[in-house]
């Protein structure tokens, strides 16, 4: 018995973590090919409005990144798709419905508290650039969430597929765009991408998720 548990767990390592490195290997693409190429083609304040925006705005991913290490554990010990459902959209909606109260009580301020911030280095590119992000890591985080559930049922090697289907549309999209000298048009890029893999993740586990076509 013991060599047969230990046969699995070698075999679900070796499939799991083959596609696991490929998807690992994607998202440095996804988080830091936009940077790399503004950073070599484009003005240096160009860059550094774009990448404090980014970095600001995905301070929201400390939130989900804290739901996913406390939920993953109890989806894997969820014997019935059924539990694990609940135990999905529990943490699902909590950071949903959290999440959107903050963005919309403070909303109003956002451009008073940056204007404070940055003070003279504050302009209304950067806050274009600030708000398209936000809800670019709002809806990252939905799906960090929803990829715990691949990663629970052994099924990783669908969400690579996805993320290998829309890739290399990205990075030839985001070199024409680059040479367009607009970042804003970048990060709308950027955005479009995450919320294509966002609607094709749930779609995917669609039977998992309460509500799905009005949560979506």
């Amino acid at each position: 018995i013991r060599n047969k548990i230990s046969k699995k767990i070698i075999l679900s390592f070796r499939n799991q973590s083959l596609w696991m490195t490929l998807s690992n290997s994607y998202n440095q693409i996804f988080d830091y090919m936009d940077k790399y190429l503004i950073k070599l083609f484009l003005n240096p304040i160009i860059f550094i409005n774009y990448a404090i925006a980014q970095q600001i705005a995905s301070k929201i991913t400390i939130f989900s990144s804290a739901i996913t290490s406390v939920m993953l554990p109890k989806l894997v010990s969820q014997k019935t798709n059924q539990n694990k459902s609940k135990v999905l959209n529990l943490h699902l909606f909590l950071f949903y419905i959290s999440v959107s109260i903050f963005l919309f009580l403070f909303n109003a301020f956002f451009d008073d508290l940056l204007k404070w911030w940055l003070k003279d280095n504050f302009n209304y590119n950067f806050y274009n650039l600030f708000n398209i992000f936000l809800v670019l890591t709002f809806i990252a985080g939905q799906s960090h969430i929803i990829i715990s559930l691949y990663e629970a049922n052994d099924i990783t090697k669908k969400n690579s597929i996805f993320e290998s289907i829309v890739i290399f549309p990205f990075i030839f999209l985001l070199f024409f765009l680059v040479s367009k000298d607009n970042v804003v048009i970048i990060s709308y890029l950027i955005l479009i991408k995450e919320i294509i893999l966002f609607f094709i993740r749930s779609y995917y586990i669609r039977d998992y998720i309460i509500f799905f076509k009005l949560y979506v």
